[in-house]
């Protein structure tokens, strides 16, 4: 949740700044612990007792108490693990790579790729969804473009579209990219790792 505004006094906004609306009775905090998949022979996401576990590693690793104490706070049913999965980034000319005359449908234009289809990251900067609706945004002006075409000038061709993919593709790649590699995604040990993730109220 955000933090209140340095110039609020008792929830009022004063002269100095705003308050951030939102109730502090349904805040809520989610937390991730990521260990490498290649140290255990079991499928970690089919752990029985998910919180034994997470106490275990804490342990063995002599992570602070304040951790076991937080795992502690914690349901058991809102304890649950994933297999962590990332994107690698990808040359802006990928679709011409990938480009094959018998299977068409291989980097096509009209095919556009947004959010996880393209650029999955872990949610450790919680900026996965926030880069797909940013894709939306960029996606939207090229295809406000293509409607143009469209309008003025009937069906619109394939090079034609790639065009506007590319201007799509040019803005989104680098910024969605730079937030994989942020968050940690871009790391080959990083990558090959699952996670347990819990999520609780306070």
């Amino acid at each position: 949740m955000p933090d209140r505004s340095p110039g609020t006094v008792d929830g009022k906004a004063s002269k100095a700044g705003s308050v951030a609306e939102y109730n502090e009775q349904e805040a809520s905090i989610m937390f991730g612990m990521h260990f490498p998949a290649s140290e255990y022979e079991e499928d970690i996401t089919q752990i029985k007792d998910k919180r034994a576990f997470m106490k275990d590693q804490l342990k063995s690793r002599n992570w602070h108490h304040g951790y076991h104490q937080l795992v502690d706070a914690i349901s058991s049913d809102d304890i649950y693990a994933v297999h962590n999965r990332t994107s690698k980034p990808l040359p802006n000319d990928w679709r011409n790579n990938v480009h094959d005359p018998s299977k068409p449908e291989l980097g096509h234009p009209r095919v556009w790729l947004i959010g996880d289809a393209i650029h999955a990251m872990l949610p450790s900067r919680g900026m996965g969804a926030n880069q797909a609706l940013h894709d939306c945004a960029d996606a939207l002006l090229a295809l406000q473009g293509l409607a143009g075409l469209s309008e003025s000038s009937g069906k619109v061709p394939d090079d034609k579209v790639a065009e506007f993919v590319n201007q799509y593709e040019s803005k989104m790649m680098p910024r969605a990219f730079s937030w994989v590699k942020k968050s940690g995604g871009v790391n080959d040990r990083v990558r090959k790792t699952s996670s347990f993730s819990a999520h609780f109220t306070s």
